[in-house]
């Protein structure tokens, strides 16, 4: 009988975390900051902005300044309303092999990320609600 292949553990996916937001700054920046309190951070964060959100892009843009964490940012600008407009701006910048969609009214637990992404461990997984 011959021996059986060794067994590789694939390399844990890139991941992009989508925060859409609209009128919400406070709960957009905490939001963010629940996400990079987390035990595993994504290489990249899109955050979705409507054009004519100028308290949002104000908020954003300072908390930015100060964040140390501010490379992992992408921003996306959008002109249409709805959350599909939102979702396909975000979804034309991001790099991730797996797309993370959160509302900017939540803050994700400390393994959020890392509990959704263990379950990419397994190749026949497509997708994980």
């Amino acid at each position: 009988m011959p021996p059986s292949a060794p067994h590789h553990k694939a390399a844990a996916p890139h991941a992009t975390v989508l925060v859409p937001s609209y009128r919400r700054p406070d709960s957009l920046l905490r939001c963010l900051e629940a996400v990079l309190a987390g035990s595993r951070l994504p290489e990249q964060i899109v955050v979705v902005l409507r054009d004519t959100d100028a308290g949002s892009r104000a908020a954003l843009d300072a908390w930015l300044d100060g964040s140390s964490h501010a490379e992992l940012i992408d921003v996306a600008t959008v002109a249409a309303p709805g959350q599909a407009a939102a979702t396909n701006a975000g979804l034309a910048v991001a790099r991730g092999d797996v797309i993370c969609f959160i509302d900017d009214d939540t803050a994700p637990t400390r393994e959020w990320l890392e509990r959704l992404l263990a379950h990419y461990a397994d190749p026949a997984v497509v997708g994980v609600g």
